[in-house]
């Protein structure tokens, strides 16, 4: 059972957006590369101004306006990488690594559970479904 939203303790690490383009050795159109924002961005029912998303199909939307990936997963994904012999280039030092418009930590699958509702400013978002 989650913990109730109140008593969440979570920082945003990070707020990302992106632009489609070609991604991967098919060139499929995607807007899965994601930078960190410098200044505040508006969110609006479709997602932050500024990102973008390649297949509408899957991505984005009412209700998937927003992808939130919590960087406390981050250090598996580097053990993983390690284990299998892989090198990560630095792609998991920093987030965005999973095309997240949110990077946070203290905001785990084990706090958060779909339909609660968090404050982000004046922005109200709710939990609407996994990934």
């Amino acid at each position: 059972m989650s913990q109730p939203a109140s008593a969440v303790r979570a920082v945003i690490g990070a707020v990302l957006t992106g632009q489609v383009r070609p991604f991967g050795p098919k060139g499929v159109p995607s807007g899965i590369a994601k930078t960190a924002a410098d200044d505040r961005i508006r969110v609006t029912a479709l997602g932050l101004e500024g990102d973008a998303q390649g297949d509408p199909r899957h991505h984005g939307g009412p209700e998937k306006a927003l992808h939130h990936y919590a960087f406390d997963h981050y250090p598996a994904w580097r053990e993983e990488l390690a284990a299998q012999g892989a090198q990560g280039n630095g792609v998991l030092d920093v987030a965005g690594a999973f095309g997240e418009n949110l990077s946070t930590t203290g905001l785990t699958e084990a706090a958060v559970c779909i339909g609660d509702r968090f404050r982000l400013g004046s922005a109200l978002v709710e939990v609407s479904q996994a990934r």
